[in-house]
């Protein structure tokens, strides 16, 4: 007994350190945590987390007026409410979120809220139901197939389950196996919660969704007893087994809901919005599931009500038909893409202009392009686009760059003590405000009331000859400025017709074709020429006639053949000048040149090229290009060549913008001659 008593005396912890000796080390640790807190505390580099946050709001880039001072242009904010499908639906019950939503947008019923939450249906399927396009975990096939079915017919896979699962079938994929197709707002709708988990599912939405995906992943596996493909694999990696199951889960996830950005709703004012944050808040919505994002809804006064400056609407850029009502059709389309169109062009990017692509950081460089040109607005065309550009250079930009931003202090507050706080929030506290700089202002060429007046003209000739196109431009031909241009249609036309329509010339081009005579020395406008009146002259055999009202005198001068537009006098003098003089000269006065307007596509038209000789044929081509036939123009090319020969040959671009202004300063825009 004694020996015993002595061996017990002399025993050691489990961890083989005495008694004492077991005190002395976790006084050590003690006191090295300690010293290390000290050490952190007063000497260690580094700063306490700020609670100081800054938020920079939305900033219009520029306004836009008339060279009186009227706007033409405007931003006002306003929210956009974006929803990421694959976010939201892991953890919140559809119908629920887009009843919320409805509670606030009361112009909008709960349905097509609930259509834009989810990812777009297949073709020609109803709304709401998702297919697993192009599965690699989601196939199914013998054997498999019939584990699934079985699954959802029963609700577990241990065959206990508490009926079927709604909303979820077995999608026959033509080679034998099959795929899933589901309708999310019925699978994971309440009553599918209810039933399957008691109220537990109404309380963590995200439990049904959890045993679902469990569920597909055991399938998965056992579906693929050799191992799971390629991609997947690598993906898992070499990952502990429940980081594998919850990595699995993500790839499953991903196949069923594969839209991971969808825009619910566009422009929701301010008041609303903030209405409409607090319910967001109230469900527990994080912004990765469903956010308001600030935007500037721009505004175009001068324009109908009914006319939005939106963005185009299909893969190629085209813009949409002009409205009739609407004068200021030159002020062009502000927005953004529709999401089939986004995708479209980013996919068309990533070929064609890939340095418009973030390559790196982006999980998917096309799918990140989509979604800057689903919810970035931005000017399209007109002269939004031409604005843009113009401030878009070098010099500009300490102009565009200065956005007011606000300072706000969040309250930290012991987590006890949140409760006390309605909705367990913790209110934030403004702090100070940065104004901007005033928004630069573009002050274009024209004048909005004649713009009015040209607009209303060109609709009342439209009626009267039942014409296809009417357009009109008004150039002051001193500084080139555009007063007023515009164009109407009796049909659908993309695009901005006076740089966009090419047209031929006809009588208009003699004009232009004296001059270069006359600039060159070919002609004197005393000089006498034969008429060929009555019967039209000849060329080569081939007979060119007159029009209606020519003067039926034997001979005059080039001055009255200009301007009588006799067709035989402007054939005899533009013959005098060789082909590629002709042409060269056409060409240096922007005819079958983009003008580069900047306000959208244009068209080059057509002067017809020169021969393998380096030369026309008199009888076609040389002799219908003096009366302006067999070149096509836009009416801003002929504009722009016509203002030259006005202004005596010193040749000037016409212009749409011509000064500048912030902050009491302005700076004129001066083309080069």
């Amino acid at each position: 007994m004694q020996s015993k008593r002595g061996e017990e005396r002399h025993a050691t912890t489990a961890s083989g350190l005495r008694p004492a000796s077991a005190f002395v080390a976790v006084g050590a640790v003690l006191l090295a945590v300690s010293g290390r807190a000290a050490h952190l505390a007063l000497f260690a580099p580094g700063e306490q987390p700020k609670p100081l946050t800054t938020v920079t709001a939305p900033w219009p880039r520029f306004e836009l007026t008339d060279r009186t001072g009227r706007p033409l242009a405007v931003s006002i904010e306003c929210f956009d409410v974006t929803a990421s499908p694959r976010s939201l639906w892991r953890s919140h019950t559809p119908d629920r979120i887009a009843n919320a939503l409805a509670g606030e947008l009361l112009d909008e019923p709960a349905a097509s809220l609930l259509a834009r939450m989810l990812p777009p249906p297949p073709e020609g399927e109803p709304v709401g139901l998702v297919r697993v396009e192009a599965p690699r975990l989601l196939r199914f096939d013998g054997d498999a197939a019939s584990a699934v079915d079985a699954w959802l017919r029963d609700g577990a896979l241990d065959g206990g389950g508490d009926g079927p699962i709604e909303g979820v079938w077995l999608w026959p994929l033509g080679d034998g196996s099959y795929t899933l197709e589901w309708a999310p707002a019925l699978a994971l709708g309440a009553e599918a919660r209810l039933r399957h988990l008691g109220e537990s599912g109404l309380d963590r939405p995200d439990r049904w969704t959890l045993r679902l995906l469990s569920d597909l992943a055991s399938l998965v596996e056992a579906a693929h007893p050799d191992g799971l493909p390629g991609e997947v694999a690598e993906a898992l990696g070499d990952a502990r087994r429940a980081e594998r199951g919850a990595l699995l889960r993500e790839e499953i996830w991903a196949e069923l809901m594969p839209t991971t950005f969808r825009v619910v709703r566009r422009k929701v004012e301010p008041v609303v919005a903030y209405a409409l944050h607090e319910r967001l808040t109230a469900e527990v919505v994080s912004p990765w599931q469903l956010q308001l994002v600030p935007r500037l809804d721009r505004r175009h006064p001068t324009r109908p009500d009914d006319v939005a400056p939106v963005a185009p609407t299909d893969d190629l850029g085209e813009l949409p038909p002009a409205v009739e009502d609407d004068a200021f059709s030159i002020l062009g389309h502000w927005g953004v893409l529709g999401e089939d169109a986004a995708l479209g062009r980013a996919r068309a990017e990533r070929d064609h202009a890939p340095h418009r692509l973030e390559w790196y950081g982006a999980p998917d460089p096309v799918e990140r392009r989509a979604w800057e040109l689903e919810t970035e607005w931005r000017p399209w065309s007109g002269l939004e686009l031409l604005c843009a550009t113009e401030l878009a250079r070098p010099r500009w930009e300490e102009l565009v760059d200065a956005p007011r931003t606000y300072e706000r202090l969040q309250r930290s507050v012991a987590r006890d003590r949140r409760v006390r706080w309605e909705r367990k929030r913790v209110p934030d506290y403004f702090r100070s405000a940065a104004d901007a700089l005033e928004v630069p202002r573009c002050e274009t060429t024209l004048d909005a009331e004649l713009q009015q007046v040209v607009h209303a003209e060109l609709r009342t000739l439209l009626e009267e000859f039942k014409a296809a196109v009417a357009q009109a431009i008004v150039v002051d031909v001193a500084t080139g400025d555009v007063l007023a241009v515009d164009g109407v249609y009796g049909y659908d036309i993309s695009g901005f017709a006076p740089v966009r329509h090419v047209f031929t010339p006809g009588s208009t081009m003699k004009a232009v074709v004296m001059a270069i005579a006359l600039d060159q020395g070919h002609v004197s406008p005393e000089e006498g020429f034969q008429t060929y009146a009555p019967v039209g002259i000849r060329v080569e055999g081939r007979h060119i006639r007159e029009a209606l009202g020519a003067p039926e005198e034997a001979e005059v001068t080039a001055a009255e053949g200009l301007a009588y537009s006799v067709n035989a006098v402007l054939v005899q003098v533009g013959l005098r000048v060789p082909a590629a003089v002709l042409r060269g000269k056409l060409l240096s006065l922007g005819y079958a040149q983009r003008p580069d307007a900047g306000v959208g596509p244009e068209s080059v038209g057509h002067v017809p090229p020169l021969d393998r000789h380096g030369s026309w044929s008199r009888k076609y081509a040389h002799a219908s290009v003096c009366f302006g036939h067999e070149v096509g123009v836009t009416l801003w090319q002929h504009a722009q060549a016509l203002a030259t020969i006005a202004r005596g040959g010193r040749y000037l671009p016409l212009r749409l913008l011509r000064a500048v202004e912030q902050e009491g300063e302005r700076w004129e825009l001066v083309e080069p001659e």
